[in-house]
């Protein structure tokens, strides 16, 4: 009787993106599989850091693989402290589903170095290959590869010839599944740089609910000590969301204060030419707000406070973080006089609230808890102390 087939496809997964889902598609189909199993690593053995947690990367793959029904999820390298290596997965398989035959499916980055992964006799034993070739551009991660394995496009059965630092060869063989075009994207550079066409919406939307990979983004453009702060005013502005028992915009909480001060250490040159360009009217054409005669009057130094509105405008041009209180809760966290919603409120004090290196505000404690008990009262009594200062 003909063994059904599994496909293993490992990897972090730090986002999943469509470009992994082709690929799963393209090895599932060639070889006509029954199952094919998305397999995120724990502990990666290149010590490779993940900016998601096993929880969200697992969810991010179930959202992805939504409407293929024989796409399934091993977590069984997650449940592990130790090391994810491949060969732990290959006989977790080898047990769980012995009647299968188990194919793995890598990429021929991944290929060309396998002489180097733990145990690669016993993978090569216990499974079978399938890879694909990005669309590639660095010719000197392939030379190890001929033209016509570059070229070839069918899943028949080949040989790759891997050359040792000892000069001895060893020959790999595998399936080759063709180059899968058009996927020349990496996880590291979404997480960062995201792009519609690259992400699920559901991946998409899951992600900018979440905060995921805001620290990433947040490096690219700010200072140590920038960063710091935001996770400070973000574990404040959640605290006093949980003592307030606003539950539903908790999430909502720690988005708006972890990106408040995104555009904060953009040059003045670039603010105020933003502020030129797109004018207060335009970002707040959904409601009415101070004109800018009047905020210019009040604020000498005006492109010190642009950062909130230009920091809005910039999340959901580059990110697509759409949430109307979330931009609006870092629009409004620089203006002293405005009235606005509880999650603006929360944003607002939880900036101030914050120990700065050019001091604190006065009964910073007190007024702490002032706003976990009450944010309205906080907020004024803040705002009274602020107008004091200024």
């Amino acid at each position: 009787m003909k063994k059904k087939k599994i496909i293993i496809f490992g990897g972090s997964f730090d986002p999943i993106h469509k470009g992994h889902i082709k690929i799963a598609l393209r090895a599932f189909n060639r070889i006509k599989a029954d199952k094919l199993f998305f397999v995120p690593c724990n502990n990666h053995p290149q010590n490779k850091k993940m900016s998601a947690s096993n929880n969200d990367r697992l969810e991010m793959i179930r959202l992805a693989i939504k409407g293929f029904p024989r796409f399934e999820i091993c977590d069984f390298e997650l449940k592990r402290n130790e090391i994810s290596y491949t060969i732990d997965t290959i006989n977790y398989f080898k047990e769980y589903y012995s009647d299968y035959e188990l194919y793995l499916l890598i990429g021929y980055d991944q290929l060309i170095n396998f002489d180097k992964w733990n145990r690669y006799q016993e993978i090569l034993e216990n499974s079978r290959i399938i890879c694909y070739k990005r669309f590639l551009n660095k010719q000197n991660e392939i030379n190890n590869i001929t033209n016509d394995e570059l070229n070839t496009n069918d899943n028949s059965v080949q040989e790759l010839s891997l050359q040792k630092e000892d000069n001895k060869k060893i020959n790999i063989k595998h399936i080759s599944i063709g180059t899968i075009f058009r996927i020349n994207i990496s996880s590291s550079n979404i997480r960062v740089s995201p792009k519609k066409r690259h992400l699920s919406l559901d991946v998409l939307n899951y992600i900018n609910e979440n905060g995921l990979y805001a620290l990433d983004r947040l490096e690219k453009v700010m200072s140590t000590y920038r960063i710091e702060h935001s996770i400070r005013v973000a574990e404040i502005a959640v605290d006093i969301t949980k003592s307030l028992k606003y539950y539903p915009l908790l999430k909502q909480a720690y988005v708006s204060a972890i990106y408040h001060d995104y555009a904060k250490e953009f040059s003045e040159k670039y603010q105020t030419n933003f502020w030129t360009l797109f004018k207060i009217g335009y970002l707040f054409k959904y409601k009415k707000m101070y004109n800018k005669e009047k905020i210019e009057n009040k604020h000498q130094n005006l492109w010190k406070i642009i950062h909130a509105w230009l920091g809005a405008y910039l999340i959901k041009k580059k990110f697509f973080i759409n949430d109307y209180q979330v931009l609006n809760a870092i629009r409004n966290h620089t203006i002293l006089e405005t009235d606005d919603n509880i999650l603006a409120k929360i944003i607002f004090c939880s900036d101030k609230l914050d120990v700065r290196k050019d001091g604190e505000i006065s009964d910073r404690k007190k007024m702490y808890e002032l706003c976990k008990k009450d944010i309205n009262k906080g907020y004024l009594e803040i705002l009274n102390r602020l107008k004091r200062n200024d």
